[in-house]
């Protein structure tokens, strides 16, 4: 799992993405938390999901598809309009989250 968590923030430092991500361990059960952010802090998306330990990325999809139900898709799509106007590296178009 840690290997999972140093990709995301790899990703999210190297493409200056405003996503945090917190995970804890709680017996057999994993909490992933979030927060997606504009680039002024204005606006802020966050939530939280809690699954199985033996299903990580389940409860992660499960995450993902609950931030952005709430507004993240927007978030973010405002970032890559602020980062492709001022000139700064590009990144890639968000994806769909996998059907669960």
């Amino acid at each position: 799992y840690i290997s999972l968590y140093v990709c995301v923030c790899d990703a999210c430092i190297t493409l200056q993405l405003p996503v945090a991500v917190l995970s804890e361990r709680r017996g057999k059960e994993l909490t992933l938390a979030a927060r997606v952010l504009s680039r002024d802090g204005e606006t802020c998306v966050e939530d939280s999901h809690t699954g199985s330990l033996e299903s990580p990325e389940d409860c992660g999809v499960a995450l993902a598809k609950k931030m952005l139900s709430n507004g993240a898709d927007a978030v973010l799509n405002a970032v890559r309009s602020e980062t492709e106007t001022s000139g700064a590296a590009a990144w890639p178009a968000p994806r769909q989250a996998p059907e669960m």
